[in-house]
């Protein structure tokens, strides 16, 4: 289990990557250890995940025109498990890729970044989410805000890629449709399992 200061050190790292802080990767502790430590982030990220789908449940049963088969329970075991699951997919299928991809030497040490990276993206996700669930955003707002977090959100991931591995924009564009490419297959999958 990661210790506080390194949780604080990495989201400080994590941060100073969107600022463009040159630096930002000196805030990773980068070592088998800080590798397996890094998924603990999950940990910290679930009130996030928490408040994100209980927020989609409530626009999804508020929208006439969409039924779920699922109840609310089922509804967040699902959400819950396709988030776990890319926590796991992307690294483990990107660490099969590192040797073709040139990336070995900095395929730890960009994972451990993106691992904790996450918590800010959550945290920035989950505001229109937050804004809806305490009535001061309608469901239409929460749907055109996210859309544009998601374009700040793959901006940062593509910044991140670029950062921890040093291997050129292409390459980080490249790793970003990866993660998005595992992240759907990961969701079609569990839509395929519960819907």
């Amino acid at each position: 289990m990661p210790s506080l200061d390194e949780m604080l050190q990495a989201l400080r790292g994590a941060i100073g990557i969107a600022l463009g802080d040159e630096n930002a990767m000196r805030h990773f502790e980068v070592s088998t250890e800080a590798f397996f430590r890094s998924f603990f982030a999950f940990i910290p990220a679930l009130p996030f995940y928490l408040l994100i789908t209980t927020a989609e449940w409530r626009i999804i049963s508020e929208t006439p025109e969409v039924t779920l088969a699922l109840d609310k329970s089922g509804f967040l075991l699902a959400q819950f498990l396709s988030a776990a699951l890319s926590w796991i997919v992307f690294p483990v299928v990107l660490g099969i890729l590192a040797r073709p991809f040139a990336i070995t030497r900095s395929y730890a040490q960009y994972i451990i970044a993106y691992n904790w990276a996450s918590l800010p993206v959550l945290a920035a996700i989950s505001f229109p989410f937050l804004l809806f669930s305490i009535g001061m955003l309608p469901k239409e707002g929460v749907t055109f805000i996210h859309l544009f977090l998601l374009l700040g959100v793959l901006w940062y991931r593509w910044k991140i890629a670029l950062t921890a591995l040093g291997r050129g924009a292409g390459l980080a564009a490249g790793i970003v449709l990866l993660d998005i490419g595992t992240e759907i297959m990961v969701e079609f999958a569990i839509g395929t399992a519960f819907f």
